[in-house]
């Protein structure tokens, strides 16, 4: 084999398992964090920051590869152990929430090693490959990318499924072995690296063991899977088991939390009964319904529930563990699984339905969030009949609503108001939200209605709900209070495009921990368009026009590159999602659509000689492909799918191919200092719209104004991109 196909293969095994390793640290850290888009947009962040610091500095000063796959591969297994045994290290009681700041510092701390040795590897090889090839950094970005593609593919699709974390980790430790022992010369370092790496396999379930009770502070594990949506872990205590879905408690049985899913289900229920004549029930549960809420339902006679739970790896978990709560549910011939999501089943199944209960109590994601926009509400009004229900429930208090609460509250009604004739809140530690366009039903009337219907309720085995109980969940001073909170709060309407009600509880939800993110995001709450627009101008200028510096000019256009980029995929993915559901394999077919045009995009311009003018091309291109979503946004819903998978593919070519082209920029002799330079730039790019993207521009100001910003910033480098000439 050859000394440049060897190089080649050493490069994409590099990409393989940094994206391998990226993946597998990220779903681990969600499981510690609680993650959501905000912290994801900070892991992101970390990982990004130290891939470009490694790439810029390090690989620059340790230009040997061998020693930095070296440091790689040990920094791996480390950074997994410290991150599982984190909440001990930080003495942190057991459920207690990581606050932000500690998450910030913490994953910057575990992935510091593996993620600057990681990105100092690109600047390397790109160095190495330099001396063969005139296009080395192209050709060492485009094979990077082909490793990370594969390996994102192989990790989503198959090792997530079947390989534990650390059984993972010892195929990468391996992979990078097989290049240490291809380039040391001398035969005993193969002795050297193996015993080492044999040791670590034959200790390898004692690890995986004794990291996952650290993980979860000793507590009795009896059951630890990741599926393709999340890590699945269920603890026992004495006869209690707890699911955990991405470390989020989801399911507790056989004793649920009684108050709380009774309420959620009678209150509406008993309601609806005293409006309606008594006849056989259609019920649709859209997830959060095992564990206790599915087993109030079957209280009732002649009633029939679909119910739709996207991960099918919960019922296998809940099966081996079975207790008589579940087993009645999930036994029950009243009860019909679906295996789908929510907007997906929505628009497939043409059925009417007498209720409609939404399980999920927050909105901790744009995945999420989606569910909860004017847009599904007036999908999912279309599969309720006349005066039919529909309910979910969110946090709230009968003693003090913070700003908050009170701004998604309002927003959601708002939001309600839009599509239902009739919206009624029930106040309570859980608000109750209760959608229809029955116009008979009022909030004065509305205890003396569920009073009524209480000869409806057959099986009162450990029931609290009775007439002296509603007399004190349904008095009137609670109504008064919840009323007078919301009095002077306007609120907004939540879309799919504009999804506020994300923010409002990214905001809610970090106030916790901190009054001064508390103070952040509402004061970004008040910025407008106009002012984002004016900053992005003055810094642009100031990083850029009173120096016209060529190099520093292109490393621009590439930072708002991996910025746009960034954004852009998370955009199209999120917009395929509102259309046609989370189809999981859809959305990885995406994301390496995205992958392959960045590689195809890199491999089309490497060889071009006139890369001012298409650098300037791709910038154009790049401007017309934002306008484009800009002008089409309201059509999206018209897209089919491979539509999407093209624009995913074709943002990726425009943008992979603008990488090669600058590198033809730089003239000087040390290859390693102009790779470090624009991939630290791409890196950074990608560092800012990670941090911004989903988190804030999306939620805040709207996909619309999120693309106007993006188009203003390629506006921006194209111009300065002509002031350099």
């Amino acid at each position: 084999m050859g000394i440049k196909n060897k190089e080649i293969i050493f490069i994409i095994i590099t990409g393989f398992s940094g994206i391998v390793a990226q993946l597998l640290l990220i779903r681990e850290m969600f499981i510690i964090y609680y993650g959501n888009e905000f912290t994801l947009g900070i892991i992101l962040a970390n990982w990004l920051i130290l891939e470009a610091l490694g790439s810029f500095y390090l690989g620059r000063k340790i230009k040997n590869y061998n020693l930095l796959i070296t440091f790689f591969i040990i920094s791996l297994p480390l950074s997994l152990i410290i991150l599982r045994n984190l909440k001990n290290i930080l003495s942190l009681p057991f459920g207690q929430t990581i606050p932000i700041h500690l998450i910030f510092f913490s994953s910057l701390f575990v992935l510091f090693p593996v993620s600057i040795t990681h990105g100092a590897l690109f600047t390397s090889f790109a160095q190495y490959l330099s001396f063969y090839h005139k296009k080395g950094i192209a050709l060492t970005y485009i094979y990077e990318t082909f490793g990370t593609i594969l390996g994102g593919l192989i990790f989503t699709f198959f090792l997530i499924k079947y390989f534990k974390s650390f059984s993972i980790i010892a195929l990468i430790i391996f992979l990078n072995l097989l290049i240490l022992i291809f380039n040391y010369k001398k035969r005993q370092i193969f002795f050297f690296l193996l015993i080492p790496y044999f040791l670590f396999l034959y200790f390898l379930e004692k690890i995986e063991k004794k990291t996952i009770e650290n993980q979860w502070q000793n507590r009795e594990v009896v059951y630890y899977h990741n599926s393709l949506y999340g890590n699945i872990t269920i603890l026992k205590d004495e006869e209690q088991y707890t699911l955990f879905h991405n470390g989020i408690p989801i399911i507790v049985t056989p004793t649920p939390f009684i108050a709380s899913s009774q309420d959620f289900i009678h209150l509406p229920l008993l309601l609806y009964l005293s409006e309606n004549k008594r006849e056989d029930l259609k019920i649709l549960f859209l997830s959060g319904g095992i564990g206790g809420n599915i087993y109030e339902l079957l209280r009732y006679k002649n009633i029939n529930i679909d119910y739709l739970e996207i991960d099918p790896e919960i019922f296998k978990a809940l099966k081996k563990f079975k207790t008589a709560l579940t087993e009645k549910e999930l036994n029950s011939q009243q009860l019909k699984i679906y295996h789908l999501d929510a907007r997906y089943f929505l628009r497939k199944y043409n059925k009417e339905y007498d209720l409609i209960y939404l399980g999920i109590k927050e909105l901790p994601d744009l995945q999420i969030t989606r569910l909860f926009t004017w847009e599904f509400f007036s999908l999912l009004k279309k599969r309720l009949k006349e005066k039919g229900f529909f309910i979910f429930s969110l946090p709230g208090s009968l003693t003090y609503l913070p700003i908050e609460l009170k701004l998604l509250t309002k927003t959601l009604i708002n939001t309600l108001k839009k599509v239902f004739f009739n919206v009624l809140i029930i106040p309570g530690e859980e608000n109750i939200f209760i959608a229809t366009d029955n116009k008979n039903i009022t909030q004065e009337r509305l205890p003396f209605l569920i009073k009524t219907s209480l000869k409806y309720l057959e099986n009162k085995e450990s029931l609290i709900i009775n007439e002296n109980y509603l007399n004190l969940r349904l008095s009137p001073r609670y109504f008064d209070f919840f009323n007078s909170q919301l009095k002077n709060v306007k609120g907004k309407i939540n879309s799919d495009f504009s999804p506020i009600g994300l923010y409002y509880f990214l905001s809610y939800f970090n106030s916790h921990f901190s009054s001064l993110f508390q103070k952040l995001f509402l004061f970004f709450e008040k910025i407008n368009l106009s002012f984002i627009i004016l900053f992005v101008i003055i810094l642009a200028f100031f990083f850029n026009l009173f120096k016209r510096n060529k190099k520093r000019t292109i490393a621009f256009i590439i930072f708002s590159t991996g910025f746009y980029s960034l954004i852009f995929s998370l955009f199209i993915s999120f917009s395929f999602q509102i259309v046609y559901g989370y189809l999981y394999y859809q959305i990885g077919l995406l994301t390496s659509a995205f992958m392959t045009g960045i590689v195809l995009g890199s491999f089309f311009t490497k060889n071009k000689n006139n890369s001012y003018f298409y650098l300037i091309l791709f910038e154009i291109f790049i401007i017309l492909f934002a306008l484009f979503f800009i002008f089409q946004l309201k059509t999206i819903y018209n897209f089919p799918p491979f539509l999407f998978i093209f624009l995913a593919f074709l943002c990726g070519f425009l943008c992979g191919g603008e990488f090669p082209l600058a590198a033809n920029f730089y003239k000087e002799e040390d290859k390693g200092k102009i790779a470090g330079t624009l991939y630290s730039a791409d890196l950074l790019g990608g560092f800012l719209g990670g941090i911004l993207g989903s988190s804030f521009l999306i939620p805040l100001f709207g996909s619309y104004q999120t693309l106007i910003i993006l188009t203003l910033l390629k506006l921006l480098s194209l111009f300065f991109l002509f002031i350099i000439k």
